[in-house]
Formats: structure tokens, sequence, C-alpha cells
């Protein structure tokens, strides 16, 4: 954007179905998405919902390990708070 490096990462709750999810790149299409197809089928059912958790940051400049790991953490591992009257 502008010709300032800007990204994405995309998290992916250990709670979700076959954590760590990989991802399915298509060949000709410029995106991916996680598949937790791929390492085998998975059944359905009518009715019974399928949850998945996922988050998003976008950051402008170049991504830095240390805040996408706490990002990580502060998804997976969220602060307790609890009101006392």
């Amino acid at each position: 954007m502008d010709g300032i490096v800007s990204g994405a990462t995309v998290f992916n709750h250990p709670s979700n179905f076959r954590y760590p999810q990989n991802i399915r790149v298509p060949p000709n299409m410029p995106y991916w998405a996680f598949a937790p197809v791929v390492d085998s089928a998975f059944y359905l059912a009518p009715g019974i919902p399928y949850h998945s958790r996922f988050r998003y940051y976008a950051h402008r400049g170049a991504p830095v390990k240390d805040v996408i790991e706490k990002l990580f953490t502060d998804f997976t591992e969220p602060v307790e708070v609890r009101v006392m009257k």
C-alpha cells in the first residue's frame, strides 16, 4: 500500500477441529484457506453446529514477531475478569 510493506496474520484457535489445520493454496488463485479436510474427510451432521474461531490482525509495516506472539496468546489465553459487588 503506497509502497509500504503491509500484511495480515490469521490466528487459528487451538480449540478448532484438527488444530493446527493445514492450509489450501489453489495454484492459480490469489488466496488461501484453512482446510481441515486436507488430512481426511469428516462428516457435518445436519442440525449440529460446526464452530471455528479465528482472529485477524492487519498491520502496516513489517510483521513484528513479539507483537504477533502476544496477540496469539491474548487470543488463546484471554484474561479472565470477575466483577464483584
